[in-house]
């Protein structure tokens, strides 16, 4: 007998806890440590979850394997019209599933189901479980290949909840059309889209809301609260938060998340303190710093920049651009301030950084920092803007301001002396005659004569350029290049005096005799002097006039002497 009592003991023990779907009468409180541990076990398998550390049950990869078979943002899944099937019944109602509590409850439903000789996997109501659990990335593995209308729905719902897609709309306004009770679901997928028409849906529909279970009242909260935030829907945030008791409030962190968001759009200051908390958790990181950017609120630079560097490797570890979509903006800005065009170079290249949404975002913060980058007075800034195009490479290809750009970059590169960068970046363009000239005037000053020769030939009518040739010849002592470029030369006063002045400086004499005749015709005084002194010079260099005698050795003693006493006697006047 006494066998018997312990056998039915044990059993009781060993039982499964009753279903979630069909909860029985209590007979006894539950032990309090068997609670607190189911619990703990339910918050660290989503917890791992969210920070893709474990895949949901069933994959046979990783979480970023399974993103890769998430639809396209925006799009409607093909066959989804036709499931789909008005005249059936709703296939979002969770009423059996109120009293689900945690992942153990899942568990021992899948054994249920698979006790019943029913695949635990095509199973419609376990993927309904895991919704009602806010368990949004296991339900969609269990739903890779919907069947049946109720799988397409609860497989749409799934991907809402797990927030890596942008909301189907589309389909959600077809459930709507077939089951009036749809339209609560349309109105979330409205709001996380970012249109505030969702809020009439809700609003209107707020008993389907009511009774939804516990967790996925939770993560419709979570999700609802910040895009209410965003377009003005206090009101219906505040009627949400008010569903739920003070211990629920306590007990769950998305809770605390969506009443801290509200308050921060009342203005309280505890409530930013708390979003600040909230900055550092991954899972809500981006709606928290969004929320703080959203109410102008500052963001220190060191909090800022670990933002940033996660921000980013998020984004390098993604495989889709809808994973990161809520960084971008955010991202871009932060990179176009702080001129780090390679990092935006290197994201414009990524895989899933293709759309032509992501490049035109990309392109238009990149353009916007090196045009404040070029106009600034600071020459770091406009050295980052130069470097950043010297190694661009398409991303600028179709945009209608890429010359522009470029042949203000070249301008800054001149002035700054960089005439290295200054080439690279004219053979990236067709820059016009005036960056030609600053080039050349560079290349002069560098003595780099075959860059000035080159650019003459380039540019065969420009006069300044021609000029700067010519004087680069007769410093190079190049006379055929001097009789080349000053054939092209209108021989004007100015032009004139260049020449033979350089002529006179170099002590070259190679300037073509035509351009000394133009200078004997000038009329100007001032300039006749000029003229005079040169062609004084080159008579003297030719010999025409005799150089002064060379001093006779005897006399030199004699001559430092009457040097030094004239010296001194000034010395003497000076005291």
């Amino acid at each position: 007998m006494r066998r018997y009592v312990w056998l039915l003991l044990c059993g009781a023990l060993l039982a499964p806890p009753v279903l979630a779907a069909k909860p029985a009468e209590k007979t006894a409180e539950p032990d309090a440590r068997q609670q607190e541990l189911s619990t703990e076990l339910n918050q660290f398998v989503r917890d791992a979850i969210d920070e893709g550390l474990l895949a949901p049950a069933g994959s046979g990869a990783a979480r970023d394997m399974e993103a890769a078979e998430i639809p396209a943002a925006g799009e409607l899944p093909s066959g989804t019209a036709a499931t789909i099937a008005c005249g059936e019944t709703y296939p979002l109602d969770f009423t059996e599933f109120e009293a689900i509590a945690s992942y153990a409850d899942i568990l021992n439903y899948r054994s249920q189901i698979q006790a019943s000789s029913a695949a635990a996997a095509a199973d419609p109501r376990l993927s309904r479980a895991y919704i009602a659990l806010d368990m949004g990335s296991e339900a969609v593995m269990n739903l890779r290949n919907p069947d049946s209308p109720d799988e397409v729905a609860l497989r749409e719902v799934a991907l809402l909840l797990d927030g890596r897609t942008r909301a189907n709309v589309l389909y959600f306004q077809g459930l709507a059309r077939c089951h009036e009770r749809g339209q609560f679901w349309l109105g979330v997928a409205l709001l996380v889209d970012g249109q505030s028409a969702g809020t009439a849906y809700v609003d209107k529909w707020f008993s389907e809301y009511r009774h939804l279970p516990l967790q996925l009242r939770t993560s419709v909260t979570a999700l609802a609260v910040p895009a209410l935030d965003r377009t003005d829907g206090r009101f219906l945030s505040q009627k949400m938060l008010a569903s739920f008791s003070s211990d629920d409030l306590r007990d769950s962190t998305q809770l605390q998340f969506a009443n801290a968001i509200l308050a921060l759009g009342q203005g309280s200051s505890e409530a930013e303190v708390l979003i600040r908390t909230f900055l550092l958790q991954g899972r809500f990181q981006e709606e928290a710093l969004l929320a703080l950017i959203r109410h102008k609120r500052v963001i220190d630079a060191p909090l800022k920049t670990l933002l940033l560097d996660s921000m980013l490797q998020k984004i390098e570890q993604s495989r889709h651009e809808e994973d990161i979509r809520a960084s971008m903006q955010f991202v871009l800005e932060e990179l176009s301030a702080e001129s780090r065009y390679l990092t935006m170079m290197e994201m414009a290249g990524r895989e899933n950084m293709q759309s032509d949404v992501a490049q035109t975002e990309i392109r238009n913060h990149f353009i916007a920092g090196l045009q404040r980058d070029l106009a600034s007075d600071d020459p770091l800034q406009n050295l980052a803007a130069i470097e950043a195009l010297s190694v661009e490479a398409g991303l600028l290809d179709t945009h209608d301001q890429r010359t522009a750009l470029y042949e203000e970059a070249t301008l800054k590169a001149v002035r700054l002396g960089f005439a290295s960068l200054a080439d690279e970046l004219s053979r990236k363009t067709q820059p016009g005659e005036a960056v030609a000239e600053q080039r050349a005037t560079l290349a002069y000053r560098l003595k780099d004569y075959p860059a000035v020769f080159q650019l003459a030939q380039a540019n065969p009518s420009n006069p300044q350029i021609g000029l700067v040739a010519a004087l680069s010849a007769i410093d190079a002592n190049d006379a055929a290049q001097v009789q080349q470029f000053t054939g092209r030369l209108k021989l004007d006063a100015e032009t004139v005096l260049a020449l033979i002045e350089q002529d006179a400086a170099s002590r070259r004499w190679i300037v073509p005799a035509a351009v000394y005749q133009a200078a004997s015709e000038l009329t100007d005084e001032a300039q006749k002097v000029r003229v005079k002194r040169v062609l004084d010079l080159k008579r003297a260099a030719s010999g025409e006039i005799a150089a002064p005698s060379p001093a006779a050795m005897a006399g030199i003693p004699d001559r430092l002497m009457s040097t030094r006493m004239a010296l001194e006697s000034l010395e003497g006047e000076g005291n």
